[in-house]
């Protein structure tokens, strides 16, 4: 199957392209990352596969709107948990689907 045709696919079943589900997949980790105060923002950037914390703060900045650090700091004043609102949107998409993904199911020509 090719690139063009499987990202086609993708997007018809999840409503968003592979790109753009990994990014979010990523920014949810770090949310939860960002809860934790001694991890410093260079170690959130790798373990979220970013090699530096600059494109790892632009990427964060263009999906959740804040950066990492003003995430954090909002964070420490708020009472719910860091990023509930971006985790229930997550919730909200066929985003669990792909943790019992099959792709003879969704790609019986591949």
């Amino acid at each position: 199957m090719s690139r063009s045709a499987f990202a086609a696919r993708f997007k018809e079943l999840l409503g968003q392209a592979p790109l753009e589900y990994g990014t979010e997949w990523r920014m949810q980790k770090a949310v939860r990352l960002l809860q934790q105060p001694e991890k410093m923002l260079f170690e959130i950037a790798r373990s979220v596969g970013y090699e530096s914390d600059a494109a790892f703060s632009k990427a964060f900045k263009r999906v959740l709107g804040v950066t990492p650090g003003e995430h954090r700091q909002n964070d420490t004043q708020r009472t719910q948990p860091a990023g509930a609102s971006f985790c229930c949107t997550l919730a909200m998409m066929p985003f669990s689907r792909l943790w019992f993904f099959s792709p003879t199911e969704y790609f019986p020509n591949a």
